[in-house]
């Protein structure tokens, strides 16, 4: 699918989910010219981000983590500042750059994405993770 998609489009961005053992998700991976760690400031989804990058490390994907873009996005409106300092050290250290992103309200019920109710933060953070992303490529 990578190859046919590639004749067309010269930016394909795949959401993989976390299945390490699935064998389209390690061609995803393979085929990745960046990859994008996304967690929230929360203890379960950052443990299951760190499994994820610990996973990509046995699997031979050392370069691919070295440069790849980690944002933490803020679980609520009053995020535990403690564990998104912490979350940051950790991530600075095995990926090349670590964006936040706040929380917002317009975000919470999921679906199309209304651009004018985001907050000038939201907006700004993303532009920020975007412009990462980029960099990188």
């Amino acid at each position: 699918m990578h190859g046919v998609l590639s004749r067309y489009y010269r930016l394909l961005i795949i959401d993989t989910g976390n299945n390490m053992r699935a064998s389209n998700w390690v061609a995803a991976v393979a085929a990745a010219d960046q990859l994008v760690i996304v967690s929230t400031v929360r203890e379960d989804t950052a443990a299951s981000a760190a499994w994820l990058l610990d996973g990509l490390r046995e699997k031979g994907f050392d370069a691919k983590i070295d440069d790849a873009v980690t944002i933490l996005a803020a679980p609520s409106a009053k995020p535990d500042r403690k564990l998104a300092e912490r979350l940051e050290r950790h991530f600075a250290q095995v990926t090349s750059a670590v964006v936040h992103v706040p929380f917002d309200a317009a975000l919470v019920d999921g679906g199309p994405i209304d651009f004018d109710a985001l907050s000038g933060d939201t907006r700004d953070a993303w532009l920020t993770a975007a412009a990462a992303i980029a960099e990188r490529l």
